[in-house]
């Protein structure tokens, strides 16, 4: 290996070709000649866009805007609008109510009864008012005033939407019925 390098070193110097430095002037050229093609089109490309489209960008973003406000006020107009009849009002203490009547007569033409409901809307315990004491004596009419109640159906309390227990008064006539929360 080492016979081979003073071989190496050993030659003479081979002479420079006369035309190198024009062949690589010819081919710095060239290739700088390419750059600035590349260049020129970028910068025309970019020239371009920004003169077609900056004139354009005011109108385009008022449009944009004024689109967007009208749309967002007539969109509500367009609506349907929905009806609630069922909703209740949230008030502090909405009191309990009868939702459906029981199917059995009653054969006295007028009592009143206090209720007492629980969350549920079912009927915790019932009293007769002091006038109506008189009424409830007769044990028949307990019995019919009693399968009533069982099978009527209540609303229950709410206080703030929450369900509670509640206190209602229902006055029974036999021509039509009265309720009193």
């Amino acid at each position: 290996m080492i016979h081979l390098r003073r071989s190496v070193r050993a030659l003479p110097p081979r002479p420079v070709p006369t035309n190198l430095a024009v062949s690589l002037r010819v081919a710095a050229s060239r290739h700088h000649a390419r750059q600035a093609s590349h260049l020129r089109w970028r910068d025309r490309l970019r020239l371009w866009t920004v003169n077609s489209w900056r004139p354009m960008a005011v109108p385009m973003v008022g449009g944009f805007a004024t689109a967007c406000l009208l749309f967002a006020t007539i969109l509500p107009t367009l609506s349907t609008p929905v009806l609630a009849n069922d909703d209740s009002p949230a008030a502090w203490y909405q009191s309990a109510e009868l939702s459906d009547l029981g199917p059995f007569g009653l054969p006295a033409d007028h009592l009143t009864l206090d209720l007492i409901l629980d969350e549920q809307g079912r009927m915790i315990d019932y009293s007769v008012p002091d006038s109506e004491t008189v009424l409830m004596s007769d044990v028949e009419l307990r019995r019919t005033v009693e399968n009533n109640l069982l099978f009527m159906r209540f609303k229950p309390a709410e206080f703030f939407g929450q369900r509670t227990t509640g206190k209602l008064r229902i006055t029974i006539r036999r021509s039509q019925l009265e309720v009193k929360g």
